[in-house]
């Protein structure tokens, strides 16, 4: 009888069991979010997809008025995702399939946890929450380019491979499952296997800034694995790639403040010396640049700002700067045009930033395509022009808006221009050196008083001409 008291308490143990609460096992890494300057947890909690009360509870807040930067936040609700959570831009050749190989997360919990409706979201300049990863965490990742009629061990032998380890990455049943042209991941082992994530011909490609904004200068970078003839475009301006290292090639592309905002579409063509050829076609995040827009009106000489003169004196200048000659000429970060001593910085001496929107007699509107600099020091030369970088004078004259005016080629697409000067003191052909005096600043042209307007072109565009002064580029 006691024998058969006990099996029947058994028997009801398995049955109730199953319908008891469910233990869960005590994260030890759970997912750490760090609050950020300007962060709420109402954001903080729209962010991730879950409630303001969910997190308070996670994390047994007791005054969320208490919730500052810095602080770490436990963020319930993201099963199989560990570690401390950051935003990250997207770079070029991430898509949801990569990411997944690098950060080791299922494509479902990536898009759970940035939320993504399509993977066409995912594009170059974009934010993505994903963990962070130190140095030994992080995966490299390599791709190859499926080819028209090949085989999926075709393509394994393409990256030096074991054609079922690359089908087990990427997580394929079937050879038929890859489409021609499609990119195929694997995990290098050695620096030769090493490629970036759009073309298997390219070693690496980066480009700064991303995302890109109006009045930026554009960098992109590629090392191709022999020889390449390159050509691209974006936001349809022609790029142009100069070497400048063994298979390195460097293209500069300036955004024009009124670019549009949005999505930016880069295209890159390559033939390498072995004839093989790729083609890249990928979309890039263009935000909007931060310009001042004045209130009121300038008062000028009612003929500055008749499109009859100011058109072609435009394209005039347009001529004069689209050249993209081969040689870089300047070495390093540029310097200053003009003379700046303590207690005085440049900055300061600052009279009309760059993309400041202006209205001139209430008539016409445009925005400033370069910065205004008055004189900066106590010094007797504060009002001599300095070359900011080493070039050739292409373009000397007096012109109806920009007065006496000089611009120089710096090479690859790259110029410098001095307007409204009251003396020029170089002429066309002269290379000139970083730093040698070229003119004296004056009030010629389009002016409400003396002043030296300086600004860069990049591949026809005007730039911000600060980050040319403050940064180097290549």
């Amino acid at each position: 009888m006691l024998k058969k008291a006990i099996a029947i308490f058994i028997a009801l143990t398995i049955i109730i069991l199953p319908n008891a609460a469910p233990v869960h096992a005590q994260d030890d890494n759970p997912p750490v979010y760090v609050v950020q300057p300007g962060d709420t947890l109402n954001v903080i909690a729209d962010k991730f997809g879950v409630s303001v009360a969910d997190i308070i509870d996670a994390n047994q807040i007791s005054n969320p008025n208490l919730i500052s930067a810095g602080t770490q936040l436990v963020i319930p609700g993201l099963e199989g995702v560990h570690g401390v959570l950051t935003t990250s831009t997207v770079q070029l050749g991430d898509n949801l399939t990569s990411l997944s190989l690098q950060y080791g997360l299922s494509t479902d919990t990536l898009i759970r946890l940035n939320r993504v409706t399509s993977p066409s979201e995912i594009y170059a300049g974009s934010s993505l929450i994903l963990p962070e990863q130190s140095d030994q965490q992080a995966s490299s990742l390599a791709a190859v380019s499926t080819q028209s009629g090949g085989t999926m061990l075709e393509d394994a032998v393409l990256a030096n491979m074991n054609p079922w380890a690359l089908a087990q990455t990427n997580d394929l049943q079937n050879n038929w499952d890859v489409l021609t042209g499609e990119n195929l991941y694997y995990h290098p082992t050695s620096a030769s296997q090493q490629t970036s994530l759009v073309s298997a011909q390219i070693k690496q490609i980066s480009i700064s800034p991303l995302p890109i904004v109006q009045g930026d200068t554009v960098e992109i970078k590629l090392t191709t694995a022999q020889p390449t003839d390159l050509s691209g475009t974006l936001d349809d301006h022609d790029l142009y790639f100069f070497q400048n290292g063994d298979n390195e090639y460097v293209a500069l592309q300036g955004i024009a403040v009124d670019a549009q905002t949005g999505l930016a579409g880069l295209q890159i063509s390559g033939k390498g010396q072995d004839g093989n050829t790729f083609d890249i076609d990928q979309q890039l995040l263009l935000e909007a640049g931060s310009f001042v827009r004045y209130t009121g009106s300038l008062e000028v000489d009612p003929s500055t700002i008749d499109p009859a003169v100011t058109v072609p004196e435009y394209d005039e200048v347009l001529a004069a700067v689209t050249p993209a000659t081969p040689d870089k000429l300047w070495d390093g970060q540029w310097t200053q045009p003009l003379l700046a001593t303590a207690p005085y910085v440049l900055q300061d001496c600052m009279m009309s930033p760059f993309g400041a929107w202006r209205t001139y007699n209430n008539t016409i509107s445009s925005y400033h395509t370069g910065i205004d600099l008055a004189v900066c020091t106590d010094s007797a030369d504060g009002k001599t022009i300095h070359a900011a970088a080493a070039g050739t004078v292409v373009f000397i004259g007096p012109l109806t808006v920009r007065g006496n005016a000089t611009i120089i080629d710096h090479g690859w697409g790259v110029y410098s221009a001095y307007y409204h000067q009251s003396e020029i003191d170089v002429k066309v052909g002269d290379h000139v050196t970083a730093g040698q005096a070229i003119g004296i600043m004056g009030a010629t042209g389009r002016v409400t008083g003396p002043h030296l307007h300086f600004e860069v072109w990049v591949n026809q565009v005007t730039v911000q001409p600060w980050d040319w002064l403050d940064n180097t580029y290549p």
